[in-house]
């Protein structure tokens, strides 16, 4: 009904304030804390109250992985670093399959040189 639909937007207008009036007053403060860091050159603070404000908290986390054989749930920190390294040195590190004899055949195109072209560029 009207009714509902009224209080409905009601009470999500104060919820949407509140909660605006609560995100506020803590990057307020937040920043406050951020720049006493810097005042007081206390790096290491600076930069960890930044990344908690920048930085999602999914990307700080490291997700469980597989292992190699599929066969268990790798949740330690260091065996999940170890199982990406495992992982990215196995996609990226692959033996080369060129072809000597096709790049042999490939055509050569002259290379075109003009020594002055950039000089006649105005912006």
């Amino acid at each position: 009904s009207v009714s509902k639909k009224d209080r409905l937007r009601s009470v999500r207008i104060t919820i949407q304030t509140k909660l605006r009036l609560m995100q506020n007053s803590w990057l307020s403060n937040k920043a406050d804390m951020i720049q006493g860091f810097a005042d007081r050159n206390d790096m290491k603070n600076f930069y960890d109250s930044l990344k908690e404000v920048y930085v999602p908290t999914t990307a700080r986390t490291l997700s469980p992985l597989l292992s190699a054989d599929g066969a268990r749930l790798i949740t330690d920190k260091e065996k999940v670093l170890e199982r990406l390294a495992e992982h990215f040195n196995s996609v990226l590190n692959r033996p080369s399959t060129i072809n000597g004899e096709a790049i042999d055949r490939l055509p050569q195109v002259p290379v075109l040189y003009f020594p002055n072209f950039f000089l006649h560029i105005s912006l």
